[in-house]
């Protein structure tokens, strides 16, 4: 398996003011790309993995990044490493997919255990470390739990993980 990617994240904008005499403009373009080889070590990745996933009314999963997760060739995909992290909650969705590091075998993606970020619908978190990465360790930092915010309704989000590791 060979694997190359990016992660690209731009924002245009252009902002007015209309004045007594004039309306004055500043315009603001900035793109941001991070781009990887297959491999270890800085801008290097050797496994990916996503999905589409839906959790039900007040309901929550862990994804487990230490052979917890098959890929699209179906192979079991155990991650060292996270350098990239992209969750996208649908629009349709009435409830927050709220991304947490969990007390008790929580991939460090957070300061501590137990933090957390909710992320609205339409809404997009992404975390890009393509150098050092966040560390994924087998039974003792393994878990990303992904949830639903309230009742009443499922959410819908999409995920991908860029990172180091290996299939089997």
């Amino acid at each position: 398996m060979t694997l190359t990617a990016s992660v690209t994240a731009a924002v245009v904008m252009e902002d007015t003011a209309a004045l007594d005499l004039e309306t004055v403009r500043s315009d603001l373009t900035k793109s941001i790309v991070r781009a990887f080889t297959n491999g270890t070590g800085n801008a290097k990745a050797q496994v990916k993995w996503s999905d589409r996933r839906i959790i039900a009314a007040s309901g929550n999963e862990d994804l487990d990044l230490a052979a917890g997760l098959t890929d699209s060739f179906g192979r079991t995909i155990t991650f060292t490493k996270i350098k990239a992290l992209i969750i996208e909650a649908a629009s349709g969705n009435t409830n927050n997919v709220v991304v947490t590091r969990p007390g008790s075998n929580g991939v460090p993606i957070y300061a501590a255990a137990g933090d957390a970020h909710a992320i609205q619908p339409n809404g997009v978190l992404i975390m890009c470390d393509p150098n050092a990465g966040v560390t994924v360790t087998p039974g003792t930092g393994d878990l990303i739990n992904i949830s639903n915010s309230a009742g009443g309704t499922g959410v819908t989000y999409d995920i991908i993980i860029i990172g180091e590791g290996s299939v089997a």
